[in-house]
C-alpha cells in the first residue's frame, strides 16, 4: 500500500522516476478499487436485466427485432429498430424495475457517483505515474497521449490511439534502465 500511498502523493510530479513494482501496485490497487465500485451497480443490472426478460412480450419484441436486424444488417435499419422497438421496451422494462425497487435505482446512482469519482480523482496520478514510469524505461513521457486520446471521437485518430496505447503498455512492463550513478565528490 506505500507505493499506492507513494504515486498519491505525488499527484502532480512528472519529474523522477517510478519503478515497475510502484507503477503497476497503484495500476492494480486502482482498479481494484474500481471493480469493487462496479459490483453493486452490476448486481443491480444484471437483475433488471432478468425482471425485464421475466416478461413474455419483452422477449418476444425484443426476439422480433433481432430478427429484423439479422435479416436486414443495413446501418439504417440497424439504427431505424433499435430506436424504433428496442429502446423502448428496455427502457419500459427497466423503468418499472426501478420503480419497483427503489432502494436498488437509488444504490446504484451513489455507487455510480462513486465510480465516476475514483475515477475523476485518479486521472491526473495515472497520468503522472505513467510519465515517470516511462522515464525510468527511457522513453519520452509524451507516449502518455495515446491512451488518452482513445477517446477521441474521430474513429481513426482512437484506433490508432488505441495500437500506440499498446506500445506504452509494453513500455511499462520493461525493466528500469541502467543509471548511471553519479557520485558526489566531497
Amino acid at each position: 500500500m506505500n507505493a499506492f500511498f507513494h504515486c498519491i502523493r505525488h499527484y502532480f510530479d512528472c519529474s523522477g522516476r517510478e519503478c515497475r513494482r510502484v507503477y503497476w501496485t497503484y495500476i492494480v490497487v486502482t482498479h481494484l478499487v474500481l471493480i469493487v465500485l462496479l459490483i453493486p451497480v452490476l448486481t443491480v443490472m444484471t437483475t433488471g436485466w432478468q425482471d425485464v426478460l421475466s416478461h413474455e412480450e419483452n422477449v418476444d419484441e425484443i426476439s422480433e427485432a433481432l430478427y429484423d436486424i439479422s435479416e436486414d444488417q443495413s446501418k439504417e435499419n440497424v439504427k431505424e429498430v433499435v430506436q424504433s422497438r428496442l429502446a423502448p421496451v428496455i427502457y419500459h422494462g427497466f423503468s418499472r424495475y426501478f420503480e419497483e425497487h427503489e432502494q436498488a435505482a437509488h444504490l446504484m446512482k451513489i455507487f455510480l457517483i462513486l465510480t465516476a469519482f475514483w475515477a475523476f480523482l485518479n486521472v491526473v496520478p495515472t497520468m503522472t505515474a505513467t510519465a515517470r514510469r516511462l522515464r525510468d524505461v527511457g522513453r519520452s513521457r509524451w507516449w502518455i497521449l495515446p491512451p488518452v486520446l482513445m477517446v477521441a471521437p474521430i474513429r481513426i485518430i482512437s484506433n490508432v490511439a488505441f495500437m500506440l496505447s499498446i506500445v506504452t503498455f509494453i513500455y511499462c512492463c520493461l525493466r528500469s534502465e541502467e543509471r548511471e550513478i553519479e557520485q558526489k565528490s566531497a
